[in-house]
């Protein structure tokens, strides 16, 4: 399956498409990138965000190579977990982390110690998973919590919030994470049991580095009034300055002189953004998003429209991670007749039916999976407003004819069908002004088939 997601800021679920028989190759993903584009606007799309594979990547320069104004680059929650696994193959590592996950696989995968830690109640040991960010580094401090715990056998749950997974993440914080590491890499004291790996460990982060940091990356640091510019080299530097002369023009339709003028009055704080008491509240350390600021003081200066797309831009694709979970609750094994075309249309409205909650509330929230009494009441309105028919499940003298392969659906889906998904969002929410029609189009889509995409169809 492929989950396709628009940000504007908020993440927009789209469809989930069922690749079938289609190889992932870079054309495939490409179409598919394209084929999104064209339902909304070519011109009202400015990033593309996917994991560092290969064909991903060749998809990047195909759509790129086609679209001048479009920007692509891997999701940087992907490439710390790579840097961690990296890390990982080091033997003074290796060897802790496999005691590690020794003592919470013995302690998870028993009904009685699991059952005898479970009564006190303080914190779980965490299992790491491969494709979850950070997850080794949870694990491991999972258990320099629970020591004392786990001599008394008593643990709890407690969830950790991920720095850069957030819907809230900001592309200007990818490079201070990665100066971050570096430098705490570049200060470990001689004691540590890392020190003796300290050349090895460098190289890794710079090899990762390399793949992580885009010149994106760059000039959204630069744009952030939160940051310090002094700590790009001078080939980063002129990284920057390369990306005003190449989509400066095309994003704002203002020559590559007069955005570079206008950057350095933003650097020096002088001529427009001369302000004092716009820079005192920076200073002090504002509690608003970047972008937000620029809006409030500086919307009409030529760097503003590539300041707001910029700040605004996902760094990662952690929040189509998600939806993938969001699925897996909604296609479960008691639901496994569902077919795709139905899965989609309940996926896009269990996501997009939360941001609207968010909008309204306007109160940052985390997509839940877990809460299961809500998340059936919710799946039961949905397939009554929805007209989504419930399928028997068969019972135990059926279950040998069973076969799921063979499942077919003569009823086609339609706009007509659709309709009342699309009045259960609308008339429940409302929509903020701020983010203008291309908002309203992507709430407005519904997915239905149409001729130029009878070769995505799903049975």
């Amino acid at each position: 399956m492929i989950n396709v997601i628009v940000t504007c800021p908020e993440p927009i679920f789209i469809k989930s498409i069922d690749s079938k028989e289609h190889k992932h190759t870079g054309k495939y993903l490409a179409k598919i990138i394209r084929d999104t584009m064209d339902k909304f606007g070519r011109q009202k799309f400015f990033f593309i965000v996917t994991d560092s594979a290969s064909s991903n990547r060749n998809a990047w320069k195909r759509i790129t190579d086609e679209m001048s104004h479009v920007y692509a680059h891997g999701c940087v929650c992907h490439i710390l977990n790579l840097l961690i696994g990296d890390i990982k193959k080091l033997p003074v590592v290796k060897n802790v982390v496999e005691e590690a996950q020794t003592v919470v696989n013995t302690v998870l995968n028993h009904q009685y110690t699991r059952a005898k830690l479970n009564q006190s109640g303080n914190r779980s040991l965490k299992r790491t998973v491969t494709t979850r960010w950070l997850s080794l580094e949870t694990s491991l401090r999972s258990l320099i919590q629970n020591k004392d715990d786990l001599k008394k056998l008593a643990i709890d749950d407690e969830v950790k919030k991920e720095y850069l997974e957030s819907d809230e993440s900001k592309m200007s914080e990818v490079f201070t994470v990665f100066q971050k590491i570096k430098q705490h890499l570049v200060t470990l004291p001689n004691t540590n049991v890392f020190s003796t790996y300290k050349d090895e460990l460098l190289q890794i982060y710079q090899n990762r580095r390399e793949i992580a940091i885009h010149q994106i990356h760059l000039v959204a640091h630069v744009l952030d009034p939160r940051n310090n510019r002094k700590l790009l080299s001078q080939k980063e530097n002129d990284v920057v300055v390369a990306f005003f002369a190449e989509k400066g023009t095309v994003w704002t339709g203002h020559c590559s002189d007069t955005l570079m003028e206008n950057l350095g009055h933003f650097n020096k704080r002088t001529g427009p953004f001369s302000s004092r008491h716009t820079w005192t509240y920076v200073d002090n350390g504002m509690n608003m998003a970047p972008s937000t600021w620029w809006d409030m003081y500086f919307y009409s200066q030529p760097l503003a429209d590539i300041v707001i797309r910029v700040l605004t831009a996902p760094p990662s694709s952690a929040s189509c991670e998600r939806s993938f979970s969001v699925q897996k609750n909604i296609h479960t094994l008691l639901r496994n007749r569902l077919l795709n075309e139905k899965v989609d249309k309940m996926l896009y409205i269990k996501i997009n039916t939360l941001i609207l909650d968010q909008k309204k509330s306007a109160e940052p929230q985390q997509l839940s999976t877990t809460d299961s009494e809500e998340f059936s009441e919710e799946v039961e309105e949905v397939e009554e407003v929805a007209e989504i028919e419930d399928f028997e499940i068969p019972n135990d003298e059926e279950e040998e004819d069973y076969d799921d392969s063979t499942e077919e659906d003569d009823s086609q889906p339609s706009a007509e069908n659709s309709e009342p998904a699309l009045s259960f969002i609308k008339s429940n929410h409302e929509l903020s002004q701020s983010n203008n029609d291309f908002f309203d189009d992507l709430i407005e889509y519904v997915p239905v088939e149409d001729t130029a995409e009878q070769d995505l169809k799903t049975d």
